[in-house]
């Protein structure tokens, strides 16, 4: 994935998480050089770009699937398109998947952070970041949580993902503004 805070963010990254997937959340501040690694790297079979970065998307290879989302863009398949295709019903055989996220390659280049796969399959299993959630901050159903900062860095992503397993409620900034904030 790579896009900014949109709702449709939440919607793959839960559908993959939902499939039993290893996702990869692509900062949108890479350049294309940069998306092409993170993509071989990562093995990644698909890539769900955002229409608001063509000149990453004419720098990646055409040999993984390609979606933009939130536009167009030629020679990719409109995100929106393909899953109104699909059924609303979950798919029968849901495994727990999780994210794979790269450190910031200060040392070099940016390195996948990649841990197994739940070992309860169970999709509502409990996390320890969810235990954790529960039982230190005390949130559950009536929580309402302020995700200011990029869904593609991992607190951002794993705390708003979290709230929303618990029945909480995310408002998710676009953007940082403090005065909003």
């Amino acid at each position: 994935l790579c896009l900014e805070n949109t709702p449709e963010f939440y919607d793959i990254a839960w559908g993959a998480q939902r499939a039993g997937l290893f996702f990869v959340c692509i900062s949108t501040k890479l350049t294309a050089p940069e998306v092409d690694y993170i993509l071989r790297d990562s093995g990644a079979a698909l890539i769900v770009l955002s229409a608001s970065l063509p000149n990453v998307a004419a720098g990646l290879p055409g040999d993984v699937e390609r979606f933009s989302v939130g536009g167009s863009i030629e020679g990719w398949e409109a995100w929106e398109s393909a899953v109104a295709a699909m059924p609303d019903t979950p798919i029968a055989d849901e495994r727990a998947g999780i994210d794979m996220l790269y450190s910031s390659g200060t040392t070099g280049r940016p390195k996948g952070v990649r841990v197994a796969l739940p070992e309860d399959p169970d999709i509502a299993g409990a996390t320890v970041l969810e235990m954790l959630a529960r039982g230190l901050y005390g949130l559950g159903p009536d929580s309402i949580y302020l995700s200011p900062a990029p869904l593609y860095h991992a607190a951002p992503l794993r705390w708003s993902m979290t709230v929303q397993r618990l029945g909480g409620t995310v408002v998710m900034m676009e953007h940082f503004d403090p005065e909003r904030a």
